[in-house]
């Protein structure tokens, strides 16, 4: 397996974690996708989770 291979499937695996971590938080508070009243303060939180995410997980798993 190439290194940019194995640092993509490293990104990937931290980034399910960490994203099964999220969702569990947010619905221990009460923030669900499916409650119209919680809806977009969850989907604002999952976006800024994803984008901060990629911008420091990306310089770093990068060749």
């Amino acid at each position: 397996m190439s290194p940019a291979a194995v640092s993509e499937v490293v990104q990937l695996s931290i980034g399910t974690m960490l994203g099964v971590a999220l969702s569990q938080n947010l619905g221990r508070h009460g923030l669900t996708l499916s409650d119209p009243k919680t809806r977009w303060t969850t989907l604002g939180i999952i976006f800024l989770y994803a984008a901060t995410f990629l911008l420091i997980a990306e310089p770093l798993l990068s060749d």
